[in-house]
């Protein structure tokens, strides 16, 4: 059984990470990053070779404003992988505040997110060199 300050700072954090999400989306709503250069200063931007996350915050926007083919260009994996993620967040998040399994997690959840960061990478290297995608 865990101890009950170690529960309340697991509570407090997934409730900061939501507050954190929603003050992020209320900001990404009304900043449009594809006509804006909000990230303009780092040398990511500049590179030819895009890290996993490139075209992330674009594909958010995208996403809010129902733009689902604008979305799936600027990060494909992320857009196809959606319901996953909000599945997996849904099921932590109702477990730790339960503070018991109310929701099944995946059946090997850690094999489950170390093939979830493979197909990542693989999505990043095959991004890169290809002119498939992005």
């Amino acid at each position: 059984m865990k101890s009950n300050k170690k529960i309340i700072a697991i509570r407090i954090t997934i409730i900061l990470f939501y507050l954190f999400c929603a003050l992020f989306a209320i900001y990404l709503y009304f900043a449009n990053p594809i006509d804006n250069d909000i990230y303009g200063f780092l040398i990511h931007q500049k590179s030819v070779i895009h890290c996993p996350s490139c075209g992330l915050t674009r594909s958010i926007y995208s996403l809010m404003h129902f733009d689902f083919k604008g979305a799936f260009y600027y990060h494909a994996f992320f857009v196809c992988t959606l319901p996953i993620l909000g599945y997996l967040i849904l099921t932590l998040t109702v477990n730790l505040f339960a503070n018991k399994k109310i929701i099944a997690y995946p059946k090997r959840y850690s094999l489950f997110l170390y093939g979830y960061l493979f197909a990542l990478i693989a999505f990043t290297i095959f991004r890169n060199f290809t002119s498939v995608i992005y």
